[in-house]
């Protein structure tokens, strides 16, 4: 990688953990810029689009990042990832099937796979509709809506410095699983 390449990563990747996410994509995108077929560049700056919510550009970054390098599983994790906060579920089901077509054991697209299909039940499938049941209440039957079914939520607190040590744990990601699957087992 370029010298001024891998500076520019580097300082995204900073921005991006420190949450200056504008300063992360600018320079992700001046990267890109100078390495329009690294797929790491289009990864990082999906990354940002969606935790800054421009879920449509996160998406289109991920396409990018799938199509300079279409055997790596990271980029169907953040298309996946896109396609499930913009409710598309089938289709973020998709991503992740064929990213672990690539990359079987990927815990990432593992994850994502699971928590996408725990919120395609509770809206009743595939496109368009809330990450939730819109009963009163905002949940089925007038209950409260999961909070575990939220697209990315692996992710989320794998790189949130607060809950890292906590989500690379087996046992704590499979508690995660088993209240995305079933939240009411908490009561």
């Amino acid at each position: 990688m370029d010298p001024k390449v891998a500076e520019l990563k580097d300082k995204g990747n900073a921005a991006l953990q420190a949450d200056r996410l504008a300063e992360a994509i600018q320079a992700y995108t001046e990267a890109i810029q100078l390495d329009s077929a690294n797929e790491i560049l289009y990864s990082n700056r999906s990354a940002a689009f969606a935790k800054n919510g421009q879920y449509d550009l996160a998406l289109e970054d991920a396409e990018k990042a799938v199509g300079v390098k279409p055997t790596w599983g990271k980029g169907y994790s953040r298309k996946g990832a896109a396609l499930a906060y913009l409710k598309r579920h089938e289709e973020a089901v998709q991503a992740y099937e064929e990213g672990l077509k690539h990359d079987p054991g990927n815990q990432q697209l593992k994850d994502g796979l699971a928590e996408v299909r725990a919120a395609a039940a509770n809206t009743g499938g595939g496109r368009g509709g809330g990450a939730f049941p819109s009963g009163p209440g905002g949940g089925a039957g007038g209950g409260f809506p999961n909070p575990f079914a939220g697209p990315g939520l692996m992710e989320k607190l794998q790189n949130d410095p607060r809950t890292r040590e906590f989500a690379n744990q087996p046992d704590f990601q499979n508690i995660i699983r088993n209240l995305q699957a079933n939240p009411s087992s908490l009561m």
